[in-house]
């Protein structure tokens, strides 16, 4: 029972989401100087971030919905349910600039995480930069987060580094699907001398739908960093 709350939580979030996102989508039919905004709505059994589970190893709902102006700035939040514990919610705000420049891409992005539900101080900033190459027959990203001293990071700073691939196999009609690969390494207060973290998978599109399953690990020996498949299906508008 204490699960339903949080899952209850998370799915009207997503549904707002989606509705607003709805609106805003036939609002824009056409190309708007205003920008125009996205969203999503996904079902996963774990939600894991950066190779730990934050619910507990219990299903998650998750919703997120983006501004994007024509100049490249965008806007987003994005939230999800965590465990069945008194924080079950988090809530994930950011903002930043993206662009490209023929085959290269680009992003800085602020993120402002958030937990409405927690009596603690949890929320805290993290900063991340990100560039990109779509070489054809697979793209590639890597990226830098940086968290300054703040209070929910022990007083002190954190870095994540990470590597993405993404190969897409050629077939006809809308199925598109694709395999991939991430590398991280996260280096914080709270592990010694940092942790890496790592997953790979494949996913698909079908009826609409995203499908994605992925093998996720880390070198560490918790309950909720231990080797894991997780398994999602998102929709996107």
């Amino acid at each position: 029972m204490r699960l339903f709350k949080p899952l209850m939580a998370a799915a009207v979030l997503a549904t707002a989401m989606t509705a607003a996102t709805s609106g805003a989508y036939a609002a824009d039919a056409k190309s708007s100087p205003y920008g125009s905004f996205s969203g999503n709505v996904t079902f996963t059994n774990d939600y894991v971030f950066r190779g730990y589970s934050l619910s507990n190893q219990h299903p998650a709902v998750q919703g997120s919905l983006t501004w994007e102006h024509p100049s490249g700035f965008f806007a987003g939040v994005w939230g999800s349910n965590l465990s069945n514990s008194g924080d079950g919610l988090e809530m994930d705000w950011s903002a930043g600039y993206a662009g490209s420049m023929d085959k290269f891409s680009y992003s800085a992005t602020i993120v402002y995480y958030t937990y409405p539900w927690s009596n603690a101080s949890d929320e805290y900033w993290e900063g991340i930069v990100q560039a990109g190459y779509d070489f054809g027959f697979m793209s590639a990203d890597a990226g830098v987060g940086y968290s300054p001293k703040q209070s929910n990071l022990g007083h002190d700073d954190a870095t994540w580094v990470y590597g993405d691939v993404n190969v897409p196999i050629p077939m006809s009609g809308d199925f598109s699907p694709y395999v991939f690969g991430h590398l991280g390494y996260q280096d914080t207060a709270f592990h010694t001398g940092g942790y890496w973290e790592w997953n790979g998978g494949a996913g698909f599109s079908l009826m609409g739908l995203d499908l994605k399953l992925m093998y996720v690990d880390t070198d560490q020996n918790t309950p909720v960093s231990d080797a894991r498949f997780v398994f999602t299906v998102g929709k996107s508008f």
